[in-house]
């Protein structure tokens, strides 16, 4: 009997050279229906793009990751697989918002930190939204709030493009009608009962610190699965439409 060694070692100039060739061939588009129906909750027919890993069995897998690896080195087979997951995902993201839909447990990771629910407006201020200690009826006027700063943003945006783009005989009267797209111009001011729901600055520093010092450790995490073979593109996960909700875009 052959050891896995030797076996490895003899399996491996024929790996590499699948590898070379998988690694540069463009990705096929897999031949499901278009249209499928998604009663059941099963977004794996829908016709994303497919990469050739996902064709493969276990096996050729393994001697596939190995190849490459060595081939590219850690670093650039790590940044090969990341592309290739991130690609996926915004393939799925993309078809979520076509179809207006929220799936607010996916991607997996991103319910991983479990911060209390907050409130985010202009000037870096961060309100506290956790109902468990703030009243229902001042999370409406804060939400209320945030969503007119938001669209105060968006009409100064607008306008500042339209001053950007105006034809070159518009008047100055035009011109000076259009605000600037300073923060202050569309800073909303907040009613000072509502100010004690404010989180301090240092607070809010601390949480954010903790909070990246979280998804860097995770990235380190997923890098070491990557380098493993235990994670890639074969394995992400699609999200079950039947726990989605649907969004009003209006």
């Amino acid at each position: 009997m052959l050891s896995t060694i030797t076996l490895y070692s003899l399996l491996l100039p024929l790996a590499v050279g699948a590898a070379l060739k998988d690694t540069q061939a463009p990705l096929v588009q897999n031949s499901l229906d278009p249209d499928p129906s998604l009663e059941h909750g099963n977004l794996t027919g829908l016709p994303f793009k497919k990469f050739l890993i996902e064709e493969m069995g276990n096996v050729k897998y393994l001697l596939h990751h190995h190849a490459v690896k060595a081939l590219l080195g850690d670093r650039s087979y790590v940044l090969l697989r990341q592309a290739e997951i991130q690609e996926r995902e915004s393939a799925v993201w993309e078809y979520l918002w076509n179809h207006d839909l929220y799936c607010e447990d996916w991607p997996e990771s991103s319910s991983d930190w479990d911060g209390p629910p907050k409130i985010y407006m202009s000037d870096g201020r961060v309100f506290d939204a956790d109902p468990e200690h703030v009243p229902q009826d001042v999370i409406v006027a804060l939400q209320e709030l945030e969503e007119q700063e938001s669209k105060r943003r968006m009409e100064v945006r607008r306008h500042r493009y339209c001053e950007l783009t105006r034809p070159d005989d518009a008047s100055d009267d035009v011109v000076e009608a259009m605000p600037d797209t300073t923060e202050d111009e569309w800073k909303i001011d907040i009613p000072e009962e509502y100010l004690r729901y404010l989180i301090p600055r240092g607070v809010q520093d601390e949480e954010d610190h903790r909070m990246d010092s979280y998804w860097q450790e995770k990235q380190k995490e997923d890098e070491k699965k990557i380098l493993a073979g235990g994670k890639s593109v074969r394995n992400v996960e699609l999200p079950d439409p039947r726990r989605c909700k649907k969004l009003d875009k209006q």
